[in-house]
């Protein structure tokens, strides 16, 4: 009777190792297979996405706005071509094919003109002549005003054109208002702007020395207005190296202001140098 209970006692305990030694192979087989689906050395707080290539940001319809500077002169005619191309400019731009200028230069224009109501807005809509991309074309005052009652001009054009960048090259015909003056009429522009917006304003370059203690006013009234309404146009500020250039014998006329085409065209230059660096990729 005990030979049969020992076989008995054994027999049970042979099954159980058999058992525990069937789960032990299938936890070691699931645990290998959860490992495999793992690549090696992984850590998913490590394995971030790459960061994206900066999209080039002068693409779509680019909205340019100017004075006398800007109407049918050597710095007209190279910012619209860099508005148009500027992948010719610059390694920036490189690919970007869906750009379009839509430019307005007037001689005398100034903000208060494009950004208010009233005698300022009647004033350039009764130009006989509106220079468009650069050029004089047969283009009027009284075309550029239509549709625009009860609205500025300005945002008449941010709402017509729906642009993507906005370069102004405004403030020399400001010189002989205060700062406050100047600051507040380019606040109304810069409040019009969505931050959305590309925007760039070309200051006031280098002057004759009769002119420069107002055209240093105007600057700095133009990128206090930039500064106080957090408007995220950025100032483009060629002052400096217009100053020292060298490869213009002369940069302005004889007034102190207009330039000569050397000048006019180095302006652009410089105006396009700098925005393309703000859009490199170490930026």
């Amino acid at each position: 009777m005990t030979r049969i209970y020992c076989s008995f006692f054994l027999f049970a305990f042979f099954l159980i190792l058999t058992a525990c030694s069937k789960q032990v192979h299938n936890t070691q087989a699931q645990v290998a297979s959860e490992v495999t689906q793992t690549p090696e050395d992984s850590n998913e707080d490590l394995d971030e996405p790459l960061p994206e290539e900066p999209a080039p940001k002068l693409l779509g319809t680019s909205l340019f706005i100017g004075d006398s500077l800007s109407s049918n002169t050597e710095f007209a005619h190279s910012i619209v071509d860099f508005i148009n191309s500027p992948e010719d400019h610059c390694e920036a731009f490189q690919g970007s094919t869906l750009n379009q200028a839509q430019s307005y230069a007037r001689p005398s224009a100034a903000v208060r003109h494009y950004a208010e109501l009233g005698s300022n807005k009647d004033w350039l809509c009764e130009q006989k002549t509106i220079y468009r991309n650069g050029t004089g074309v047969n283009f009027t005052g009284g075309e550029l005003c239509q549709g625009t009652e009860g609205e500025t001009i300005f945002d008449n054009l941010l709402d017509g054109h729906k642009p993507q960048t906005l370069i102004i090259a405004l403030g020399t015909n400001s010189l002989g208002f205060s700062a406050t003056y100047i600051e507040s009429e380019t606040s109304k522009m810069l409040t019009s702007i969505d931050s959305s917006k590309e925007c760039y304003w070309i200051l006031p370059t280098y002057v004759s020395s009769k002119y420069r203690d107002r055209i240093v006013k105007t600057r700095n009234a133009i990128k206090a207005a930039i500064e106080n309404t957090n408007s995220t146009c950025i100032p483009i500020d060629t002052f400096e190296a217009m100053r020292v250039q060298t490869q213009c014998s002369s940069f302005y006329v004889s007034d102190g202001i207009h330039h000569t085409n050397c000048g006019s065209g180095l302006w652009a230059d410089e105006a396009i140098s700098q925005i393309c660096a703000l859009n490199s990729p170490t930026q």
